[in-house]
């Protein structure tokens, strides 16, 4: 066993996480490919109770490309649910066998770990509903406090992320100074957005000549004490028509990798998480439908329509209900809670590390980010001004479903830059008429 000890960052949201067990809406345990290490693998399926013994020997199936950390994988059954569950979606495996038995996929989610420099940074993935509410609603959320742990303690070793010796040099400044800007008080959240937008833009260009980054850095923070950029964001036109085409694409697209399971026969077969986005982004259908006419919420067992053809409306229409929603229901929402899109940001800031392990540039990765935020503020107007309101529960089911929609689609980062580039909405100016 090690030794050494590494440092660890751990911001409030993971440090107060709690799994819900059998009362989440919509629990880690289906449609995923679930990965089962070798230890794991070897324990279980000879275990003294039967059965345990039984669930690991029918259901875990080995891997061709097998190593150590991914040895097997588990069966969904026809629902594309755990077969481990039992009636009330508990886990028979950790009922009989405790937590540290599982296999290492099922002990960690939804929790991160990544390096950043000298210490790793602990983070929750929001495609879990109990991390996506304590993320949004936890005023404390993103206070950090700096732990020692083992390596082995951290994920079972396995953080990803940069190292002191891999990390590039610009990330932190780049990282620090976004940071800085999203928590400013004196700035509306778009207006923090468009800032970080103009920063980025020219801080893509100078990544590699720190001296330079570090000048942009201060002539922005004088830029942003006179008041520059919330001016510049003032003056920016508006692009109705753009902003209909990308939701519309956009919206296809999160559609097309809709999952469906023989054994669901209600809800079309659809998976719970699949369900759970349906019945956020079914509001806008039927506003498009209806020429904006309201209808009643549907029960939560039913589902007013699923489609796989591309979402057909007018830009005016479409732009008349963001109008609606802001105006009338989520400028005074925010106003009383603050926190929420605050943290958003500032979770993607940190959690993303900037997409620099993917090759993006500080800039690309702000369009995905804008793009992130614009599609889930337009099914957020249509919840609202379908419902007349907006709440916390429909808010934390939007954006962990969202999430967990696009977060466990590796292509959707490369997918959305090609859809922006074919809708014209590649470009900087493109990109920053959406948070008008």
């Amino acid at each position: 066993m090690s030794s050494k000890i590494i440092k660890t960052l751990e911001p409030k949201f993971y440090s107060e996480f709690k799994c819900i067990g059998d009362e989440c809406p919509d629990h880690c345990c289906h449609s995923w490919g679930v990965t089962i290490n070798k230890q794991a693998y070897k324990k279980l399926r000879k275990h003294k109770d039967p059965v345990v013994k039984g669930l690991a020997t029918e259901h875990f199936q080995l891997l061709d490309d097998a190593v150590e950390s991914k040895w097997a994988v588990i069966q969904m059954d026809s629902n594309g649910l755990c077969p481990a569950l039992d009636e009330t979606g508990l886990c028979e495996l950790q009922k009989r066998c405790g937590h540290k038995k599982l296999p290492h996929t099922c002990q960690e989610y939804p929790r991160l770990a990544k390096f950043f420099g000298d210490r790793v940074e602990m983070s929750l993935v929001m495609s879990c509903p109990s991390a996506a509410e304590n993320i949004l609603y936890n005023y404390s959320a993103m206070m950090f406090e700096e732990q020692e742990r083992r390596p082995e303690d951290v994920m079972h070793g396995k953080a990803g992320g940069y190292t002191a010796k891999t990390m590039p040099q610009w990330l932190p400044v780049i990282r620090e100074f976004c940071f800085e800007l999203t928590v400013d008080p004196s700035s509306s959240i778009d207006e923090k957005l468009f800032g970080i937008g103009m920063f980025l833009k020219q801080a893509s260009t100078r990544l590699y000549d720190l001296q330079s980054l570090n000048g942009l850095v201060d002539t922005y923070r004088e830029v942003q004490a006179e008041r520059k950029t919330q001016e510049m964001f003032a003056s920016l036109p508006t692009a109705d028509n753009l902003k209909w085409q990308v939701f519309a694409d956009l919206d296809s697209h999160l559609r097309h990798f809709a999952k469906k399971y023989e054994g669901r026969t209600e809800n079309e077969g659809l998976s719970i998480s699949t369900y759970r986005f349906q019945q956020c982004r079914e509001h806008m259908l039927w506003l498009i439908q209806n020429d904006g006419k309201s209808a009643p919420i549907p029960p939560d067992n039913s589902l007013m329509e699923f489609s796989e053809t591309k979402i057909e409306g007018s830009a005016d229409l479409f732009v008349e209900i963001l109008k609606d929603a802001k105006h009338n229901y989520l400028d005074a929402y925010f106003e009383e809670n603050p926190q929420v899109l605050t943290n958003y940001v500032l979770y993607y800031l940190y959690n993303y590390q900037f997409l620099a392990a993917n090759d993006k540039t500080p800039f690309e990765f702000y369009k995905v980010m804008v793009v992130d935020l614009y599609m889930l503020r337009c099914y957020m107007s249509a919840i609202a001004v379908n419902q007349k309101s907006i709440d916390r529960e429909w808010l934390v089911k939007l954006f962990q479903s969202y999430s967990r929609r696009r977060q466990h689609n590796e292509l959707f980062v490369d997918d959305v830059e090609k859809r922006l580039a074919d809708c014209g909405a590649d470009s900087a100016g493109a990109i920053f008429s959406l948070l008008k």
